[in-house]
């Protein structure tokens, strides 16, 4: 029981626990330690990092969005979905809707250059970011060097990553901060009805792209 434990929730067995395989699968516990993985894939981080590193106290709906994924067995395909385009899915009301626009937090925790001085400059690196994670963690290989040239042994070519590349910059990504030291590219947050449970959500896409 006590590996069972170990293996599946990363903590050891309380007293008196059960082992329950069925039951042990439906905890959060378990949600919490596989999500971690997820987690890394996807760069979270509750700060910006780079030359200004300032919190983003709103990331943590982000981490319980793919921790509820995970205990809730969502499908891969969805999960995929609401985390890159959750803003243009249908919903089913003002909860369902927060939650997919939570999910697009995903593009929103990456690290982000906040003391930039071009605020061209710094859409055009904040997109490229965006691009890195989604196809790293998508499509298993990194498609940002082709920014600079053509992939020499895959079939990506500056033309594809300017294709991506304008998919993102036609976003407007919401991460909540409060700006660099000389209060430089900041973001706020976007306002979700109050019966949705939450205050607040990382990104949204304009409604007339």
């Amino acid at each position: 029981m006590r590996r069972l434990f170990l293996d599946l929730t990363g903590l050891p067995p309380p007293p008196g626990a059960s082992a329950d395989i069925d039951q042990l699968l439906n905890t959060h516990q378990i949600a919490e330690r596989w999500a971690r993985h997820w987690l890394d894939v996807a760069r979270y981080a509750e700060t910006t990092g780079r030359d200004a590193n300032v919190t983003m106290p709103e990331a943590w709906r982000y981490r319980d969005y793919v921790i509820d994924a995970f205990h809730a067995d969502k499908p891969f395909d969805q999960f995929i979905r609401e985390q890159i385009a959750g803003d243009l899915l249908p919903d089913s009301g003002d909860a369902d809707r927060a939650k997919k626009l939570t999910a697009t937090g995903f593009l929103a925790v990456g690290p982000k250059p906040l003391n930039g001085t071009d605020p061209r400059q710094f859409a055009v690196d904040l997109a490229d970011e965006q691009i890195d994670a989604v196809s790293q963690a998508f499509m298993g290989m990194t498609v940002s060097c082709a920014r600079c040239h053509d992939h020499k042994f895959d079939p990506i070519s500056q033309k594809d990553y300017t294709a991506l590349a304008g998919i993102f910059l036609s976003t407007e990504t919401r991460f909540g901060t409060v700006g660099g030291v000389q209060g430089r590219n900041a973001a706020t947050l976007i306002e979700v009805p109050a019966s949705a449970g939450l205050k607040t959500i990382n990104r949204r896409m304009d409604p007339a792209v």
